[in-house]
């Protein structure tokens, strides 16, 4: 799933936890814990909301680049030596 922001195709990080099957709290601290730069994090990931429909809390959720998403899944998917 994708979304246009700003004429940039987007995905969300509730996207990548179903796509990854992991919890969305653990794809959004992978997120806030990424190595890389202010630019590079403030250029890729956005900080968003989404709500339950039975509930009209905000929940927090990141809006992220191609490049974003790259970024994190390779920490999903390359063993750490």
């Amino acid at each position: 799933m994708t979304v246009l922001e700003n004429n940039k195709p987007m995905t969300t990080s509730l996207k990548v936890a179903e796509v990854f099957g992991k919890q969305h709290y653990d794809v959004i601290k992978a997120i806030e814990a990424l190595d890389c730069s202010k630019e590079f994090r403030d250029g890729n990931f956005t900080v968003s909301s989404y709500s339950v429909s039975n509930n009209r809390r905000p929940y927090p959720m990141y809006l992220m680049t191609r490049d974003g998403f790259t970024f994190l899944a390779m920490g999903f998917t390359i063993p750490v030596k």
